[in-house]
């Protein structure tokens, strides 16, 4: 896995984790005051973790027919159930918790599928 490789999809994983989270905070609003607003170099350090993750997948199996999908949507699974299940435990509103789901393990599933492509 060459070092432009890897830069490129870098670039283009912060690119998508940015245009996500542009386009949920105009569907959502303001940040709840708990939480606050995520650091603006955020999605650039996602990217960056992210694309380093993909390139030992990419690096050692390759692109393959699809194993991907299910790598970065157990990924997804992984990061954000336990997260979005508390948060909707604690605010005892499981209303939505679907759909914010399918939201958020799509976004790392499309990222995923950018580094297949750039990589």
């Amino acid at each position: 896995m060459s070092l432009t490789r890897i830069v490129l999809g870098w670039l283009a994983a912060s690119a998508w984790f940015l245009l996500v989270e542009v386009i949920l905070t105009r569907l959502r609003g303001a940040p709840s005051p708990a939480r606050g607003p995520a650091p603006r170099w955020m999605p650039a350090v996602e990217g960056l973790l992210f694309t380093l993750f993909g390139a030992l997948w990419f690096g050692s199996y390759g692109p393959g027919p699809g194993g991907w999908i299910l790598l970065f949507t157990l990924l997804g699974l992984l990061l954000e159930l336990p997260t979005r299940l508390r948060d909707a435990v604690q605010r005892s509103q499981p209303k939505g918790l679907a759909a914010a789901m399918g939201i958020a393990v799509l976004r790392w599933v499309v990222a995923g599928g950018i580094l297949a492509a750039v990589m």
